[in-house]
């Protein structure tokens, strides 16, 4: 999984942060074929938010509906860290309660705004590759090693083998001859 969004979507989720500095301020990403179709702000009504997020509920379910309706995916909740790094709190770890969506952080705290994209699963925090631009990067996969290629074939040729073990000892006995 990878998070791809557009220089303009950037742009909208930077301006919505600095308008709302020293809170955190926070919203939905909806999806359409791996690629960030919509930026949703959403209002924070944490009692202090300035040290954490909370979702209006309301305007988080009406947000789910129009995904739903216009067949996009939540690929991603965000949030600023208004005086920190992009990096998951112990309390973003903790409340962490969507694993299939990622968390977009974005950080203030060293006078430059900065983006991260985190998945967080039952306590286990893992960098997802955040990718900026209108165009995904090509991907240079390593040529398979004469290593990988032999287990490839020993598999395929083990598979074929139990697959004809186990048609054969599924097939009724034959019956007499004359």
């Amino acid at each position: 999984m990878q998070l791809w969004l557009s220089r303009p979507q950037v742009t909208q989720l930077l301006q919505h942060v600095r308008a709302h500095a020293p809170r955190e301020a926070c919203g939905l990403l909806g999806s359409l074929d791996g690629r960030v179709a919509r930026v949703v702000p959403i209002k924070n009504v944490a009692a202090r938010p300035e040290r954490r997020f909370e979702l209006d509920a309301q305007q988080m379910v009406q947000t789910f509906f129009e995904f739903e309706r216009d067949g996009l995916e939540l690929c991603a909740i965000w949030h600023s860290h208004p005086k920190g790094e992009p990096l998951p709190s112990p309390e973003d770890i903790r409340e962490a309660s969507w694993p299939e969506a990622c968390q977009l952080i974005i950080g203030t705290g060293s006078g430059q705004l900065q983006l991260a994209a985190w998945r967080i699963a039952e306590g286990e925090v893992d960098r997802v590759p955040l990718h900026v631009g209108n165009t995904l990067p090509e991907v240079d996969y390593p040529e398979e090693t004469p290593t990988q290629r032999s287990a490839i074939w020993i598999s395929a040729i083990a598979a074929v083998v139990l697959l004809l073990w186990l048609a054969l000892t599924l097939l009724p006995p034959a019956p007499p001859l004359p």
